[in-house]
């Protein structure tokens, strides 16, 4: 059974982001109508960024090593909202918006992604993984994350971990 969520409800946005509707996760989007989308990188404080392995229920990419956390912002939620819910969710962490750097924002095809970054003082042994969206985490510095992210079939963030390297080195 699929571990995503297709009774979801989304807002949905045009291109400049003005909201023009909702849509359940299950329905079809029309061209020209896009979901938000957050996502992070998160890194201890020993400067290594957090990765997981997505389920092998997932509808999309199943198995594939990607960024921290990532999900969609559900109707009435802002990135930020999105973002702090999602990391609690998956994780079991604590983040709070003002934790939260934006470092990246991108229009693809049906959804515009917002990319943060954030520095939390946490351990391995500090993650509870939620099962259904989540297989395993681990710890990597930059060039491991970026060998990690690049499998073929995989998702293929190797250049949103070096912009969050960057932006969390400039932070730190």
């Amino acid at each position: 059974m699929p571990a995503d969520k297709l009774e979801e409800w989304w807002d949905i946005y045009d291109q400049a982001e003005h909201k023009i509707g909702q849509r359940q996760r299950s329905e079809t989007l029309r061209t020209g109508e896009y979901h938000l989308v957050a996502n992070i990188f998160l890194f201890n404080q020993a400067g290594e960024v957090l990765l997981q392995q997505r389920s092998f229920d997932k509808l999309n990419y199943p198995g594939a090593w990607d960024c921290s956390v990532g999900g969609s912002v559900l109707a009435g939620e802002t990135p930020l909202a999105a973002m702090v819910r999602e990391v609690h969710e998956e994780l079991g962490l604590t983040v709070t918006q003002e934790q939260l750097q934006l470092f990246d924002h991108q229009i693809a095809p049906t959804w515009i992604e917002y990319w943060f970054v954030a520095h939390l003082d946490f351990e391995l042994s500090d993650v509870t993984i939620q099962t259904e969206e989540v297989a395993q985490v681990g710890f990597f510095n930059l060039s491991q994350a970026q060998k990690q992210l690049a499998p073929v079939g995989g998702i293929k963030y190797e250049h949103e971990v070096q912009l969050a390297w960057q932006m969390q080195t400039e932070l730190g």
